[in-house]
């Protein structure tokens, strides 16, 4: 047969010629369009899981419903800013909700309103501060002679405005300023009633001292400065010793003011701290109601002294008169050394 004889063309198979665009396809290619199909599909769930949870746009009508919480804090403490610390909120999520509780005054007692608003729907809720810290009342010697008259709040060293202050029994006042005595000084405690505008009330001890003459003057000494041990502080006292009479003779008053500086600002801080929890504070077995200097670091302690153990400690006969004080603390203890009359 024509187109049959030729045996090079017999049990040939004829090539394939395939174009590129021919070319089978990879199977990455098609791994990769599931994954930009899976990746589409989480974008548009994300996308309405927000619409549905964070703004509310595709269900107008879902109904929000606040309920706001009964909140009470001490003064001093810090006022929150979470808006679920203040109400329960449904039928949306609390961030697309707005709190304002500005007035909330969280250095005085009282009772505050805050706001809170959803959309449409407002809330107005109520927060208590409340002061559970006892009062405080601080009181110092009062100096007086026979036939002076005397003023409660001459007794107190923190007067506050707010609070009222009272003898207990102003008849024994009395009586201690008109009576006769041996020997001076008398020194007799004294009831004092204090109550706050708040309602709070407490009753202290102050201490009234009858002299035999009136203080003329103080003989201050101050000494020098010293290491504190396991501390940094530096540590001075100053003494104020009175002196009275014809004879400049010491009156068996005296105080001495001690005072701590420091350099290392967190022992200084720790110390206050303390104080502030515990209303006393003891520093190099010194104890009292501190003055507090952070500007200077510098904690000041003001406390009478018992004068009987000052002149056994320090010998009755340097101890007598303005004379002999000064040779004493001048001369021998090389203290630095003053007199103030008194009054100035």
């Amino acid at each position: 047969m024509p187109g049959f004889d030729n045996s090079a063309v017999v049990g040939t198979t004829p090539p394939i010629s395939l174009e590129p665009d021919q070319q089978p396809k990879k199977k990455s290619n098609k791994l990769l369009f599931i994954i930009i199909i899976l990746l589409v599909l989480a974008g548009v769930g994300f996308g309405t899981y927000y619409l549905l949870t964070y703004t509310d746009l595709l269900n107008k009508n879902t109904k929000v419903t606040i309920e706001t919480k009964e909140l009470e804090f001490n003064v001093g403490d810090t006022l929150p800013s979470d808006i679920d610390k203040f109400a329960t909120i449904t039928g949306t999520d609390s961030r697309n909700c707005n709190l304002d509780n500005k007035s909330v005054d969280m250095t005085k007692a009282g009772n505050y309103q805050f706001t809170i608003k959803c959309g449409e729907s407002l809330k107005v809720g109520k927060v208590s501060v409340v002061d559970n810290a006892e009062l405080v009342v601080e009181t110092k010697s009062v100096y007086k002679i026979k036939t002076d008259t005397v003023d409660v709040k001459e007794f107190i060293s923190n007067i506050d405005n707010d609070v009222n202050y009272e003898f207990v029994d102003e008849n024994a006042i009395n009586t201690i300023l008109t009576g006769t005595y041996d020997a001076y000084p008398v020194i007799k405690d004294v009831k004092i009633k204090a109550t706050a505008t708040s309602g709070k009330t407490a009753e202290v001890d102050g201490k009234i001292v009858l002299l035999k003459d009136p203080i003329k003057g103080f003989y201050i000494c101050d000494t020098n400065e010293e290491e504190v041990s396991s501390s940094s502080a530096k540590m001075t006292t100053t003494y104020h010793l009175a002196i009275s009479g014809e004879n400049n003779d010491f009156s068996k008053i005296a105080k001495a003011v001690y005072k701590f500086k420091y350099s290392d600002k967190e022992e200084y801080n720790r110390l206050k701290e303390e104080y502030n929890t515990n209303n006393k504070l003891t520093v190099n077995s010194i104890t009292g109601n501190p003055v507090f200097d952070d500007a200077n670091s510098t904690i000041t302690f003001d406390n009478e002294l018992d004068s009987d153990k000052l002149i056994k400690d320090n010998g009755e006969a340097n101890m007598e008169n303005y004379r002999t004080i000064s040779n004493y603390y001048k001369n021998e203890l090389k203290y630095n050394c003053r007199y103030e009359k008194s009054g100035e």
